[in-house]
């Protein structure tokens, strides 16, 4: 929308998050989107924020206890947690993942497609990821199928777009910098986020900026 305002075109194409996170270290992709903030994604390129950000548990309902936190996961070795290879919100979702990684109780999947099968299938009990990356993938259930669960030990993050520092001149990411922050400054981002996704993808997994 504020690309056409500007006289701007933005082509995206479809690859595994895992391939767009090689292709943005390589400088073969201008933008990475969305991303949260990490200090390995820092050195490639310009954060730009939009919006607080945090994974919550995700499943599909059934008769399982509730979880709260990354703790409790941690303190159950009988739940199997399913997680996007390439996805990464911060330090100590990174700590949590390894951890899990070291009890033998990770499957890690190249795209969320593949985490809603592995969910389907049974062979794990919680997805670990942002609800919002789920809706519009091929495979999604209806909304009151899922089960969305706050980690409220997760801490809250910045997710936005990088522009990479490789790919991209000065002038051009200036442009796309001054774009960008229009669109969150006024608000934009936010009332097409609220359009999109019911609420139940957004409460305690997303914020607005100002909040």
């Amino acid at each position: 929308e504020l690309g056409g305002e500007q006289g701007c075109s933005f082509e995206f194409q479809p690859v595994p998050r895992a391939r767009l996170e090689l292709m943005f270290e390589l400088g073969q992709a201008d933008l990475l989107v969305p991303a949260t903030r990490s200090d390995r994604r820092d050195a490639l390129g310009e954060f730009l924020p939009m919006v607080r950000s945090r994974p919550a548990a995700v499943g599909l309902q059934g008769a399982r206890a509730p979880v709260r936190s990354m703790a409790e996961i941690l303190a159950r070795p009988a739940l199997r947690v399913v997680v996007v290879r390439g996805y990464d919100f911060g330090a100590e979702y990174r700590r949590f993942v390894e951890a899990l990684k070291a009890q033998g109780r990770l499957q890690q999947e190249v795209d969320p497609q593949g985490l809603l099968r592995a969910l389907h299938a049974q062979h794990a009990d919680l997805a670990v990821l942002n609800p919002t990356n789920l809706y519009g993938v091929t495979g999604m259930p209806p909304l009151g199928a899922l089960r969305i669960e706050a980690l409220d030990d997760m801490p809250w993050g910045e997710a936005g777009i990088y522009l990479s520092n490789r790919s991209l001149p000065a002038g051009d990411r200036q442009a796309l910098r001054r774009l960008i922050e229009q669109g969150v400054r006024g608000g934009a981002f936010w009332r097409a986020l609220i359009q999109h996704y019911p609420p139940a993808a957004l409460e305690g997994a997303m914020q607005a900026l100002a909040q």
